[in-house]
């Protein structure tokens, strides 16, 4: 059996169901047959804010009862793959992810 895995990414996957769930994803290869493994997944939620037509974004876990807390894909569920903002993914690494946070640009003025 022949496998092959690529590096994790944190990245956005837009399903054929209409939901966006963010997590870490690398591809896996078994005999000729791609999967998409998902590390850590979180299903990307819109709440509505008390500004009357405004949202926030809210993560909940997805799957949050699977073993090691991944998920396998057949890439045809996969509508769109899409890096997260730097906002997303520090909201993602705070909850469920490396804890890294990435600092403000600070800028020196004269």
């Amino acid at each position: 059996m022949s496998e092959k895995v690529t590096p994790k990414q944190v990245q956005i996957l837009k399903l054929s169901s209409g939901e966006e769930i963010i997590g870490q994803v690398t591809d896996l290869v078994v005999e000729e047959r791609q999967i998409i493994v998902m590390e850590k997944p979180a299903v990307i939620v819109l709440q509505p804010t008390e500004n009357g037509g405004k949202f926030s974004i809210g993560l909940a876990p997805y799957a949050p009862y699977a073993v090691d807390n991944t998920i396998h894909l057949m890439p045809n569920h996969v509508i769109g793959v899409m890096q997260p903002t730097k906002q997303l993914l520090d909201e993602y690494n705070a909850h469920y992810g490396s804890s890294l946070i990435t600092p403000k640009k600070k800028e020196i003025i004269t």
